[in-house]
């Protein structure tokens, strides 16, 4: 078919006087007894998004003020393609950021759960140890015991996250 060779061409075909073309792509419309045609290619910054294709079965070809605004048209809905394309595009980058900040959040929260969780303990330890009237040497031992195992533990989580953040800081962006 003739939308074929200007899908590929990337340019307007215009034949007139059809039922005389010896083409063998115009067969099937010299068979529906076209007399002219013309094709557009639909492009937007280089990308094919179709073929329009006028035929005429009344006249042996069109004006040049018809074929003017046949062009502009089709360059008007390539132009309207291609921005609902680029609008697409965009949503999904918005959609992909939305997703990346829920993750950071889930993840600060999950952080801020991890590095509280060992508090409670030395904060309960502190209060024991700030009044030493009401503990004895044993209960003052236990309570250092304690914050020294939770400070223990807040470094193990600290360094597991700066090495996180090492790796992740590596990895390739998919932007």
């Amino acid at each position: 078919m003739l939308f074929r060779s200007v899908a590929l061409r990337r340019v307007q075909l215009v034949l007139d006087h059809l039922q005389s073309s010896t083409l063998p792509q115009a067969a099937r419309l010299q068979a529906l007894g076209a007399r002219c045609y013309a094709g557009f290619p639909m492009l937007a910054h280089g990308r094919l998004y179709g073929v329009a294709a006028f035929a005429s079965t009344l006249r042996e070809d069109f004006a040049d003020g018809e074929l003017l605004m046949m062009r502009t048209v089709c360059d008007q809905v390539s132009a309207m393609m291609e921005r609902q394309r680029l609008l697409e595009e965009l949503h999904a980058s918005e959609l992909s950021l939305k997703r990346a900040d829920r993750a950071k959040d889930d993840f600060i929260a999950t952080l801020a759960h991890e590095l509280r969780s060992p508090l409670a303990p030395i904060s309960n330890a502190l209060g024991i140890l700030q009044r030493p009237e009401l503990s004895t040497p044993q209960q003052r031992e236990w309570c250092r015991d304690i914050i020294e195992r939770q400070v223990r533990q807040i470094d193990r989580k600290s360094t597991r996250l700066n090495s996180s953040h090492e790796w992740i800081s590596r990895m390739p962006s998919s932007a």
